[in-house]
Order: structure tokens, then C-alpha cells, then sequence
């Protein structure tokens, strides 16, 4: 499994996105203490929006 570098924090419902951390243990904390955000590694939020991309353009 590869390193993560960094996490994407967004807001849970909207998906809107508010910042980059670079602290696994700031992640951790964000998953497990906020009800309104979520910290996700950056590949995963980059291919979310990457297929996002691609289904607008395909319509």
C-alpha cells in the first residue's frame, strides 16, 4: 500500500471542499471527531473528481 501524503478535508453532505492537511493524525482526528467533515487521502478525492469530470463530458 502506498504512502499518503496528504488528505482533502470536505464537508460531509455538500462534498465542498476545504482544505489540504498534511498530518495523518489531524485526518485521523477530523474522521473521528467531526459530524460536519471528513478527511480523505488526496488520490481518492482526485480520482472522485476525475470521473466526475468524464461523466459531465461524456453527456
Amino acid at each position: 500500500m502506498a504512502k499518503i501524503g496528504s488528505w482533502i478535508v470536505k464537508h460531509r453532505d455538500t462534498g465542498e471542499v476545504y482544505c489540504e492537511i498534511f498530518s495523518q493524525h489531524n485526518a485521523n482526528f477530523i474522521n473521528a471527531h467531526s459530524a460536519s467533515h471528513k478527511a480523505v487521502p488526496a488520490l481518492e478525492h482526485l480520482s472522485e473528481l476525475n470521473k466526475s469530470i468524464k461523466a459531465e463530458n461524456s453527456q
